[in-house]
C-alpha cells in the first residue's frame, strides 16, 4: 500500500491524487510518510530553485523600475525638459509609494494606468518645480503627458515579458490551497488553464473528505493537521491560497504565521466573494478576487532603520540625561541605602530568549522567588512614596536605555514579562506566544493604550499582535509622541 492513492472523482473520470487519512490522534511518525511524499516530488527546502524563485520574483519589479526611470529620463532629455533626472525618480518614488511595484497577479496595463498616470503626473509636476530652472505651467503639462506615456509604454513591455515568462514555466510560483469546495476547484481550473497568473497548484489542504472525492487533476490532497511548518518548508511552496471553508479561525492564523514565518506569500478569498469589487491591493485568479496579506515587516528595509535609529537614540539619550540618571540613583539609594539601586530581573524577549532587565528600584527588596512569580498591583504596599513618584513619572525605566543600547530591547514594541508568567500566559491565552515574534520595548501600542501592569492580559496580547501586524515607522512615531505626553501628564505610571 504506497502513502498515496489514485481515487476517480463520481461523475467526472479523472483521477485525483489523494493523501492517506490522518488519525484523529496525529504523531510525527504520522507525517513523517505524507511529508515524505510531497517532499519526494519537489526541491528541498531552501534550495537553489527556492533562491533563485525570490530572486526572479523581485527581478521583473527591478527591470519595470530601471525601464521606466531610463525612459522618463531619455524623453525629459530628448524634449529638453527641466528636472528630468529628478523627475524620472521622482516619478518611481510616487510609483513605489502607490504599490506599483508589488507582486501582481493580473499583468494588465489598462488595470494599472489610472495608478501609474496619477504618479507620474505628481512625480513630474515635482520634478519640474523643484528643478534649477523652474518650469512655467504649459512645461508641466507637458512633463506630466510625456512621463505618463514613458511610463506605461516601459510598463507595457515589462509586462508583455513578465506574461512570456509566466506562460513558459520560469516566474512560477508553487502554491497550495487551503479549504476545498468550489471556490478551490474554480481556482484549480484557473490555474492551470490561465498561466500567466504564475501560480502552479501543487497541494490543497482540507478536513473535508467530500474535497478529496470531488477535486480533479493531478493535485495532492491532504488533511490540515499535523505541523503544517514543516509541510510548507518540506514543500517548497512560495505561494499560499485559503478560499471560504469549514476551518476554524485559530487553525488559519496559525497556518497564516508559519506562511510568514518561512517566507511564504498569503492571499485569501474574502468571503461572500461574489459581492465584493477590486479595491486597492486587491488581485484576481479569473474572476473570484483576492485579497494580499501584507507578509512580516521585520524584513523590510525600513525596520533596519527602526533597530539603528532607536539604538542610537538610546545611547544619545544617556548621554543627554546622565546628570538626571544620577539624581535619581542618589535618590533611592538615600531612600534606603541597604538596598541595590537598580532593579535586575529576567525578562523574556525576542524569539523567547531571556535577557536581564535594568530599572532602577521603586519597591522594597523581595525574595528571588517572590519577585518571579508575584504579579504587582495597583497600591502594592511593597511600594513606597519615592516608588510612587518614579512609577507615575516612568524614570524608573530609564536604566532600560542600557538594554536598548545592547540590543536586548528596543525604543518601541511588546514590553517584557518575567519566564513564570510567560510560560503561563502563553498556555491559557492564545496568540500570547506571537508577541515574541520582534523585541520586546522600553514602550508600545498596548502601553500607551492603558494595557500594562494590572490590566487584561488577552487584551494586552490583540494590541500587542496588532502592532507587530501593522507596524510602520509612523506608527512608532506616534506611540513615542503619546508616550511622552503620558509621561509629561505624570499618566506614565
Amino acid at each position: 500500500m504506497t502513502s498515496a492513492s489514485m481515487a476517480v472523482a463520481p461523475g467526472v473520470g479523472v483521477p485525483v491524487q489523494v493523501a492517506p487519512a490522518v488519525p484523529a490522534t496525529v504523531s510525527v511518525a504520522d507525517i513523517i510518510p505524507l511529508v515524505s511524499e510531497v517532499a519526494r516530488s519537489s526541491p528541498a527546502p531552501f534550495t537553489r530553485r527556492r533562491l533563485i524563485a525570490r530572486q526572479m520574483s523581485v527581478g521583473p519589479d527591478v527591470v519595470s523600475l530601471v525601464m521606466e526611470v531610463s525612459a522618463i529620463a531619455s524623453v525629459f532629455l530628448l524634449l529638453d525638459l527641466p528636472g528630468h533626472v529628478l523627475s524620472a525618480l521622482l516619478v518611481v518614488g510616487c510609483l513605489a509609494a502607490g504599490g506599483a511595484y508589488r507582486h501582481r497577479l493580473t499583468l494588465s496595463v489598462l488595470v494599472a494606468a489610472p495608478r501609474i498616470c496619477c504618479a507620474a503626473t505628481i512625480g513630474a509636476v515635482l520634478g519640474g518645480v523643484l528643478a534649477d530652472k523652474p518650469a512655467g505651467v504649459v512645461d508641466l503639462s507637458v512633463a506630466a503627458t510625456v512621463a505618463c506615456a514613458a511610463v506605461l509604454v516601459a510598463r507595457f513591455a515589462s509586462y508583455a515579458l513578465q506574461r512570456r515568462l509566466r506562460r513558459q514555466g520560469v516566474l512560477r510560483r508553487r502554491t497550495v490551497i487551503v479549504g476545498g469546495g468550489s471556490v478551490t476547484s474554480c481556482l484549480l481550473e484557473r490555474m492551470h488553464s490561465e498561466r500567466e497568473s504564475g501560480l502552479d497548484p501543487v497541494m490543497v489542504l482540507d478536513d473535508d473528505p467530500v474535497t478529496r472525492a470531488t477535486l480533479t487533476g493531478q493535485t495532492l490532497v491532504r488533511p490540515l493537521r499535523g505541523d503544517l511548518r514543516d509541510v510548507l518548508k518540506s514543500s517548497d511552496l512560495d505561494t499560499a491560497i485559503i478560499g471560504p471553508s469549514a476551518v476554524g479561525d485559530a487553525t488559519l492564523l496559525r497556518f497564516v504565521r508559519d506562511c510568514d514565518e518561512v517566507g511564504c506569500q498569503v492571499l485569501v478569498v474574502p468571503r461572500l466573494w461574489e459581492s465584493w469589487s477590486l479595491i486597492g491591493d486587491m488581485d484576481r485568479i479569473g474572476a473570484i478576487p483576492v485579497c494580499h496579506l501584507r507578509g512580516s515587516q521585520t524584513r523590510r528595509f525600513t525596520w533596519r532603520v527602526k533597530l539603528l535609529v532607536e539604538r542610537s537614540l538610546a545611547a544619545l539619550a544617556l548621554i543627554v540625561l546622565l546628570p538626571l540618571l544620577v539624581v535619581v540613583a542618589l535618590a533611592v539609594y538615600r531612600s534606603d541605602p541597604s538596598a541595590p539601586v537598580l532593579f535586575r530581573q529576567t525578562r523574556v524577549g525576542l524569539g523567547g530568549h531571556e535577557f536581564e532587565l535594568l530599572k532602577f528600584r521603586s519597591m522594597k527588596p523581595a525574595g528571588d522567588t517572590e519577585s518571579l512569580t508575584k504579579w504587582t498591583i495597583k497600591g502594592d504596599p511593597r511600594i513606597g512614596r519615592l516608588g510612587r513618584f518614579l512609577r507615575a513619572s516612568s524614570l524608573d525605566e530609564l536604566p532600560q536605555l542600557w538594554n536598548i543600547v545592547r540590543g536586548e530591547m528596543v525604543l518601541v514594541g511588546p514590553r517584557p514579562e518575567r519566564p513564570h508568567f510567560v510560560e503561563e500566559f502563553d498556555a491559557q491565552i492564545p496568540g500570547y506566544k506571537e508577541r515574541h515574534r520582534v523585541p520586546v520595548g522600553l514602550t508600545g501600542w498596548a502601553a500607551i493604550n492603558g494595557f500594562r501592569g494590572d490590566t487584561s492580559i488577552a487584551e494586552r496580547v490583540r494590541y500587542d499582535n496588532f502592532y507587530i501586524s501593522n507596524w510602520s515607522l509612523w506608527l512608532d512615531v506616534s506611540i513615542v509622541i503619546r508616550t511622552a505626553w503620558a509621561v509629561l501628564s505624570r499618566r506614565g505610571g
